[in-house]
C-alpha cells in the first residue's frame, strides 16, 4: 500500500470506477441499455409506466422510483405505480436524494436512482478512508467498507442501503469532530432512509444514560445523536399519516425480533438444504457476515473506536443476529439489510491492531461471485 497515495480520495475513486463499470456491464448484458431495468418494476403494480416490466409484483425499486418523481404524493397510485404498503413511504431518504440529483425531475429519474447509489458507494469508501487514517491505517482500507457483497443487490435493484450507510458514516464522522448538530441530522437521514437503522438509538441511549448516572455527567450536545433521529422519524410518520390516514410504522410486518442467534439457527436447514452453485454462495455470504459481526463483538474491548461508534455497532449487531425475517433473507437477497452492521463491524475492527487481510480477502472473494451473478441476472 505504500506505493498507493494515502488519501481518502484513493478508495473513493476505486469504488466509483468499479461501481460504474458494474453498472455499465449490467446495463449492456441484461438491461437492454435501459436504466429503468434497475427499478425492477412488475406488471401488477407498475403497469401505468414506461418502465421495462417483469411478470408479477416486481421489487422495491419501483416504489422509490415513484417517490423520486413525486416525493410528497401519498396517493395509492401515482406516476403509474401503485404502492403496496404505507411502509414504503417512510423510506424517503433515498428517493429524496434521487429527486435532488434529477433536479426535481428535470433529468432522468431512472438514471439518478442509479447515480445516487454509484456515488454513494464512492462516498462510503472515501469516508472509510477517513476513518482508516484516523485509526492509523492506510486510507485504502476504506474499500473494506464498500466491498460488502450485500450492496451488489442494492446497486442492481435501486434500493436504499447505500444511502442509509452513507448517512450513518457521515453522522459518526461529524460526531468525531464534535459537530453534534450535523451528526444528529445525518443520523436522522439514516433512519429516514431505512427504519431498521433505528436499532442504534436504544444502544446509544443506554450508553449515554449509563454514563450520566454512573459517572455523574450532565447531558450534552452528544445526546442529540440519539434524541433527534427518532424525533425526525416520528415527524415524517406524522406527515405520511396526514396524507394516507395510517401510521406507516404500524402497518403489519412479517419480521419479528427473536433471541440473538435463533433466526440463524432457524435458517440452517435452508442454508445447508441444497448444493446448487447459488446456494453455496449464499451459505458463504451468511457465514462470512456472521463471522465478521461476532469478530467485531469480541474485539470491542480492544478497539480504539469512539464510544458512540461502539454503541452504534452493538445496537446494529444485536439487530443483525436477532431479526427473524420470514422471507428467508438469510438465504436470498445477499443479506443487504445487514449492511450497516457489517460496516460498523469493520469500523470497530479497523480500530484494533488485528491483521485484517484474511477478513477482507474473504469478503472480496464472496463479493466477486455475488457481483458476477447480478451482472447476468435481473
Amino acid at each position: 500500500m505504500r506505493r498507493v497515495p494515502d488519501n481518502p480520495l484513493t478508495p473513493a475513486f476505486v469504488a466509483l470506477l468499479l461501481a460504474a463499470l458494474f453498472v455499465v456491464v449490467r446495463l449492456l448484458s441484461v438491461g437492454d441499455g435501459n436504466f429503468g431495468s434497475f427499478v425492477g418494476a412488475g406488471d401488477l403494480l407498475s403497469s401505468g409506466t414506461s418502465l421495462p416490466l417483469q411478470p408479477g409484483a416486481g421489487y422495491d425499486g419501483q416504489f422509490y422510483y415513484r417517490m423520486a418523481i413525486e416525493p410528497l404524493n401519498f396517493d395509492a397510485t401515482a406516476v403509474g405505480v401503485t404502492i403496496d404498503s404505507e411502509q414504503r413511504l417512510q423510506r424517503i431518504g433515498y428517493p429524496a436524494m434521487a429527486w435532488l440529483v434529477s433536479l426535481g425531475g428535470l433529468l432522468s429519474v431512472t438514471f439518478s436512482l442509479v447515480a445516487v447509489n454509484v456515488l454513494g458507494l464512492a462516498l462510503i469508501a472515501g469516508l472509510g478512508g477517513v476513518f482508516a487514517q484516523r485509526l492509523r491505517r492506510h486510507a485504502l482500507w476504506g474499500l473494506a467498507l464498500a466491498l460488502y457483497y450485500g450492496l451488489a443487490f442494492t446497486l442492481s435493484k435501486d434500493l436504499t442501503e447505500i444511502v442509509e450507510v452513507s448517512f450513518l458514516l457521515l453522522g459518526l464522522l461529524a460526531a468525531r469532530q464534535q459537530r453534534y448538530v450535523l451528526a444528529a441530522l445525518a443520523l436522522s437521514g439514516a433512519v429516514l432512509t431505512r427504519e431498521s437503522s433505528m436499532f442504534f438509538v436504544p444502544a446509544v441511549a443506554a450508553w449515554r444514560l449509563y454514563t450520566i448516572v454512573r459517572k455523574r455527567q450532565r447531558p450534552s450536545a452528544i445526546d442529540l445523536t440519539w434524541v433527534v433521529p427518532p424525533l425526525a422519524f416520528g415527524l415524517w410518520q406524522l406527515v405520511v399519516r396526514s396524507g394516507t390516514g395510517r401510521w406507516p410504522i404500524t402497518v403489519e410486518r412479517r419480521n419479528t425480533v427473536n433471541f440473538p442467534g435463533m433466526p440463524i439457527v432457524r435458517a440452517l436447514p435452508e442454508l445447508f438444504g441444497s448444493l446448487s452453485v447459488r446456494s453455496v454462495v449464499h451459505l458463504a455470504e451468511a457465514v462470512v457476515l456472521v463471522s465478521i459481526i461476532v469478530f467485531g463483538l469480541i474485539s470491542v474491548r480492544k478497539s480504539r473506536a469512539e464510544p458512540l461508534e461502539i454503541a452504534v455497532f452493538i445496537g446494529l449487531a444485536i439487530a443483525c443476529l436477532s431479526v427473524d425475517v420470514r422471507e428467508k433473507v438469510w438465504t436470498i437477497r445477499s443479506l443487504r439489510m445487514f449492511t450497516d452492521a457489517y460496516v460498523m463491524a469493520m469500523v470497530v475492527l479497523l480500530a484494533t491492531s488485528r491483521r485484517l487481510t484474511y477478513v477482507v480477502a474473504a469478503v472480496g472473494a464472496v463479493s466477486v461471485t455475488t457481483y458476477g451473478y447480478f451482472i447476468f441476472n435481473l
